[in-house]
């Protein structure tokens, strides 16, 4: 046997999880007994899986190589560290493994440490046993950046950030942490955390790529939805290709789907905008969705009601199938808007053309207690 199955490799999981010595050392003595890369393989598969090291002094007992390197060249204090068991770490220190080690990607085991969910403790055990924070991959990567593009975990990044590890550390692509979060990472706390930090949101890779024509290349849309405020679907590259042009060659289905509807929105309100009507009906009629909502969950049918001189809009939108008992996230509705617009006769206008539904309208309250009426007198509350 070359290596281990799936079947074997499981029962030998299972023993390490259970702590089940017995069972570990029967399983190791029928499959590992003849084959030198076997007892590694096992020592390797202890040096993920075990909770403590008395799993890992079993392996190096029935023969396995403490300096065993997989075809990676990761070193067992590599597998360690992407682990959540700091005492199996502190193992592999005690017995001579180097924090300097680096494996085919070029990553120490401080940096492997950086792209594993549970590993704070881990990572503050490798520094304080002196490894170098300041490392950095074949490609030019370093700890920050390998956290911000691969650990769900935002505290692992700000703890990188706190250690002094520059945002504007570019790897060998020229992309820095935050640009690598866009593209790979599924927690958007992680974004949060570079831009409170000091990250610049609007930063472009080499080839003038915005953070949204980078958002769209990956699958979890949830990047995308998190920028999309921030930025136009119609911004360009250096190569003259817009954010959306990216998210239809290269987004999966639910991120291509963030793209359109900011693309719809954007449509909408500029026609709106312009109280260019008929375009309206037009895009409406092509399909378009003219209740979406902003960042603040206002309609195209609200910002009209606040922001315009006249009627048409109004009626346009209602006859085309504008919801008007939508709630934004002040819980405000279309009558709270029109009554913020600077035309005193706004909120009149729009309670007539809301028709009965009005009523129920006029007495609904925000989340500050407020009716719409109150706004006609204190717009500048709204």
């Amino acid at each position: 046997m070359k290596e281990f199955s799936e079947e074997i490799r499981g029962m030998f999981e299972y023993a390490i999880e259970t702590e089940n010595e017995v069972f570990f050392d029967t399983l190791a003595e029928q499959f590992c007994k003849d084959s030198q890369k076997l007892k590694n393989e096992l020592l390797k598969l202890t040096a993920i899986k075990a909770k403590r090291p008395a799993f890992v002094e079993r392996a190096i007992a029935l023969g396995g190589d403490i300096s065993y390197t997989d075809e990676n060249w990761s070193t067992l204090l590599h597998h360690a560290s992407s682990s959540c068991h700091p005492s199996v770490v502190q193992f592999f220190l005690d017995n001579g493994l180097s924090l300097e080690a680096k494996n085919k990607r070029g990553s120490t085991p401080l940096i492997a440490a950086a792209c594993a969910s549970c590993s704070l403790k881990i990572i503050k055990k490798l520094l304080k046993a002196g490894a170098d924070i300041n490392a950095k991959t074949s490609f030019e990567e370093s700890a920050l950046i390998m956290a911000a593009r691969n650990n769900p975990r935002a505290d692992i990044t700000r703890f990188f950030i706190e250690q002094g590890l520059s945002l504007a550390d570019r790897d060998r692509d020229g992309y820095t942490p935050f640009l690598n979060a866009v593209i790979y990472q599924e927690n958007t706390d992680v974004l949060d955390a570079l831009v409170k930090a000091g990250s610049d949101i609007h930063e472009r890779a080499p080839n003038g790529d915005t953070a949204f024509h980078l958002a769209a290349m990956n699958r979890n849309p949830e990047p995308a939805e998190w920028l999309k405020e921030h930025f136009s679907t119609s911004e360009k590259n250096d190569t003259g290709e817009t954010c959306l042009e990216r998210a239809l060659s290269s987004g999966s289905g639910r991120t291509l789907s963030v793209y359109l509807k900011k693309m719809q929105l954007e449509h909408l309100m500029l026609a709106s905008k312009n109280s260019d009507y008929d375009v309206f009906e037009t895009l409406v009629h092509s399909g378009y969705d003219l209740n979406l909502k902003d960042k603040n969950g206002a309609t195209v049918l609200m910002h009209t009601a606040i922001e315009s001189e006249s009627w048409v809009g109004i009626v346009k939108m209602l006859d085309l199938g504008a919801f008007d008992n939508i709630r934004d996230k002040n819980h405000r509705n279309v009558l709270h808007y029109a009554a913020a617009n600077s035309d005193i006769m706004a909120y009149e206008m729009t309670s007539t053309l809301l028709g009965g539904h009005s009523g129920e309208l006029a007495e609904d309250k925000d989340v500050y207690g407020h009716t719409p009426d109150y706004y006609c007198t204190h717009k500048d509350e709204f």
